[in-house]
């Protein structure tokens, strides 16, 4: 940064010969060094660039150059970068000015220095907004994404994405597009969501390949040999991190450093403790010249858990150090509040903005209303002698016509305010009678405890406790069922889709389910997709599955059987819970999904319910654009079936 100070104050001091000599002398010898071709070309141009030539393609230019070098020389970029926003902003090119601060920030970025990033990607958004420029604003977003990323703020960094991908969809900007599947699979691997991760990264490489861009792709086959090494797939992640660094002129240090590291934490864990601190080294080396703080403070920890491995522990104890004093530089408590007051400053001014705009929204809805009026009344004034009697009547007869609407309304309001009612009653009956009984039942023996707890034999109290624990259970499943139905008739759920593997999905919920499965002796029996997806809200969805198999225990006899299977039917993933247990009579069907008209059967052991779990299945499967039905007959078991969109990707 000082060079770039005293290369600017020598610019503005001396005269246009001497900055041509400068430029002779100290430009062209650093563009020799970088052998990439279109570096080379860019360049050149900016050194035989005509004096007629227009600031915005100046600026441009400059804009190129330094998105060229930003991964290889950071203060390089940061020249050619402030160059271009002094030609922008003295000529009043805001789509320049907007691009040039962007990329500073980016340089920023990779740097580590995260609160002067966001500070740039703020102005830049900012701008893009006030020319209503689409793809500069997804950009911003992408970046912006990325920083909350690297403050944990796992959830926050996707839904930035999400919303850059959307925008990215409308322009049809399939390099965007790309980016944004890219910035996901990060986002996604720091929140240790590797299925995720993998498919984001997948699909932004083919999208590059498609492109005829292989070059751009080395990117993702980075991120994916990273995934492969946390994984455990180390012989993947050897393949594609050496595919990176072996490339014929790739010549992004930053990448180049990122694969190296990745290759020593690979050999740290496969015991080739050499292989892995020459590669951190390397590693450490590239890092250190493109200035990128987060890389160095990633390859040290790498280095210092190596040469303790190796018991080498001077040198573990140095870069042990030194990871310390990176990991201080990027993440303290300063920049921490910088980012969150600039992200809090931006809705602030868009809230603003938005209030701003309802204003005069209502002022021109105020004013049309008084023209509408004005304009009317003169009519009306003109007109009125002639058409008094006959505008009396269609005023009276249109009266009529809404008054019967109006009543039809309200007849149409109670009724559904009845059955409300009638739902609401129903339901206090049936929490009221069935919490009643377990609650009883801890009572009674806790009582008999208390009153003659020396009378009874150890074996005897182990049998009270376990009927406790059970009654225990049975009231707090009603109570959980009675709360996740009341949170989603408040409209306190919300539905977040995202790729969903179906197997692992039906897979956590059998292992929660495990005990009762034995306590019951249930052979449980799975058919189901793998690498299958689900586009749908993951926590609605498992609710769905556990009720399911919950209430298939329930009806199952001891010694039964269950079976979960999927399958693919007109777009969508059909997940069906089968079991061998009572079956339900056909008049009581059609009650199953109904609030109002709960079943009161119980299970195979007199286990009771609210009946409210079915009904909660219903309302978040169709919250989710599914469909839930059941298939039975009495004293041969239960299908319950229900579908969900299923996620698809190209290719």
């Amino acid at each position: 940064m000082q060079s770039y100070l005293k290369q600017y104050n020598l610019r503005r001091c001396f005269s246009a010969g001497i900055f041509v000599l400068l430029f002779v002398l100290i430009i062209v010898p650093f563009s020799r060094a970088y052998t990439q071709s279109s570096l080379d070309s860019l360049i050149h141009q900016w050194q035989k660039i005509k004096i007629d030539t227009t600031p915005r393609e100046k600026a441009k230019l400059l804009n190129k150059i330094g998105a060229e070098l930003r991964f290889s020389n950071a203060d390089s970029a940061n020249y050619y970068y402030n160059k271009a926003l002094e030609i922008a902003r003295e000529n009043d090119l805001p789509h320049m000015i907007a691009k040039s601060i962007s990329g500073i920030g980016y340089v920023k970025y990779v740097e580590g220095e995260y609160d002067y990033a966001m500070e740039n990607f703020m102005e830049g958004i900012e701008i893009w907004e006030k020319t209503d420029n689409q793809r500069g604003i997804a950009k911003g977003l992408n970046i912006i994404g990325l920083i909350q990323n690297m403050q944990e703020h796992y959830r926050q960094s996707i839904r930035n994405h999400q919303k850059s991908l959307e925008i990215a969809k409308q322009i049809s900007d399939t390099s965007l597009l790309s980016h944004n599947h890219f910035n996901m699979g990060i986002s996604y691997y720091s929140f240790k969501k590797y299925d995720s991760a993998l498919l984001h990264a997948q699909k932004a490489l083919q999208l590059k390949e498609e492109a005829g861009k292989p070059k751009e792709g080395l990117r993702m086959v980075n991120l994916m040999g990273n995934i492969y090494a946390d994984i455990g797939k180390y012989e993947k992640a050897i393949s594609a991190l050496t595919k990176v660094i072996n490339a014929e002129n790739y010549d992004n240090k930053w990448e180049i450093s990122y694969a190296m590291a990745g290759l020593a934490k690979v050999f740290k864990e496969t015991g080739d403790l050499d292989k892995s601190i020459d590669y951190g080294i390397r590693s450490y080396e590239l890092a250190k010249e493109v200035n990128a703080k987060w890389d160095k403070q990633n390859v040290t920890k790498i280095l210092a858990e190596a040469y303790a491995t190796k018991g080498e522990y001077k040198n573990a104890y140095h870069y042990h150090k030194l990871h310390k004093k990176y990991s201080d530089s990027i993440f303290n408590e300063k920049r921490e509040n910088k980012i969150n007051y600039l992200r809090l400053k931006r809705e602030e001014s868009k809230n603003k903005a938005l209030a701003k705009e309802n204003r005069l929204q209502e002022i021109r809805i105020k004013r049309r209303n008084q023209q509408l009026i004005a304009g009317v009344a003169g009519i009306v004034v003109l007109i009125v002698l002639a058409s008094l009697l006959y505008r009396h009547n269609r005023l009276k007869a249109k009266f009529n016509k809404n008054l019967q609407h109006k009543n039809a309304e309200i007849a149409d309001k109670n009724k559904k305010l009845t059955e409300l009612n009638l739902a609401k009653d129903t339901l206090f009956r049936v929490i009221a009678h069935d919490l009643r009984t377990p609650i009883s039942v801890v009572v009674s023996y806790t009582d008999l405890i208390k009153e003659e707890f020396d009378e009874y034999e150890r074996e005897e109290l182990l049998t009270i406790i376990k009927r406790i624990h059970y009654s225990s259970n049975e009231g707090l499943r009603l109570l959980e069922n009675l709360m996740t139905w009341a949170r989603s008739q408040s409209g306190s759920i919300a539905c977040e889709p995202q790729p969903i593997n179906v197997a692992e999905i039906i897979q956590e919920n059998t292992n929660l389910l495990q005990t009762n499965f034995k306590d019951k002796n249930i052979n449980l029996v799975t058919d189901l997709f793998k690498d299958k997806y689900l586009y749908a809200d993951y926590n609605l969805t498992s609710t769905v599955v556990r009720n399911l198999l919950s209430n298939a225990i329930k009806f199952t006899p001891e010694g039964g059987k269950i079976i979960i299977a999927t399958t693919h039917e007109n777009g969508k993933h059909k997940i069906s819970v089968t079991d061998t247990g009572m079956g339900i009579p056909k008049g009581e069907q059609s009650k199953l999904f109904n609030v109002g008209e709960t079943s009161k059967r119980k299970g195979t052991n007199d286990e009771r319910g609210t009946g409210l779990g079915l009904v909660i299945c219903r309302e978040f499967v169709e919250k989710q654009n599914g469909r839930i039905w059941v298939e039975s007959e009495e004293g041969k078991g239960s299908r319950f079936n229900f579908t969900l969109p299923a996620y698809h990707q190209k290719g």
